[in-house]
């Protein structure tokens, strides 16, 4: 799901408020720990979609499958703030943050782990879903009280859940690069509706 940000700030000044890094800096997403809320923006997001599929498919007399109602993201586009690549600092790490490139390279689109299924190859009991920490993460321990199991593990592919995923290059604008410098460049990743949304050489 795709958000104009205008609209989020002008329909609810208490959420910029709640999620503002600073006040006295901005009253923006893009000045926030956005990292931190976007778990929760996500489950509300679903929590509310699912409730309205639900309700109009029992106005239709039918049974409602769970795991047919798809999952759905959120994303925030225009954004007041426009950032160059040399402007993005370590304090911007976790922000939602607007930049301006060109974009030099993408990758083809490849799924992603984002909840893995485990089952212990000790005892065989199914454990609960996985989340990945930005690498292939498994059970911290077996959930069986009587089997202490920490490394034995095989994956249920057919249950886990994979996103879409992209590699993107982002390179400076030339006529963003000062005097006698190399042009900068960084690698993003773009997730779900967001791939194959960049091309290559177009401004971004």
């Amino acid at each position: 799901m795709l958000i104009d940000h205008v609209h989020a700030l002008s329909l609810s000044l208490s959420l910029s408020l709640s999620l503002s890094l600073s006040l006295s800096l901005s009253l923006s997403l893009s000045q926030t720990e956005y990292y931190r809320y976007e778990k929760v923006l996500k489950e509300a997001l679903n929590s509310y979609a699912k409730s309205v599929v639900t309700r109009l498919i029992e106005d239709k007399d039918d049974t409602v499958n769970p795991e047919k109602i798809p999952d759905f993201n959120v994303a925030f586009f225009n954004l007041a703030e426009q950032l160059k690549l040399r402007d993005l600092k370590t304090h911007r790490i976790g922000a939602l943050s607007r930049i301006t490139g060109t974009v030099t390279r993408t990758s083809e689109v490849r799924p992603e782990l984002v909840l893995g299924n485990f089952s212990c190859e000790v005892c065989w009991t199914e454990q609960d879903m996985c989340e990945q920490q930005f690498k292939y993460t498994e059970p911290a321990i077996c959930k069986n009280p009587t089997c202490n199991n920490r490394k034995k593990w095989k994956i249920n592919i057919d249950k886990c859940k994979f996103l879409d995923y992209q590699r993107v290059r982002v390179q400076e604008n030339s006529n963003e690069i000062p005097a006698g410098s190399m042009p900068r460049s960084m690698v993003g990743v773009c997730v779900c509706v967001c791939v194959c949304v960049c091309v290559c050489m177009r401004f971004r």
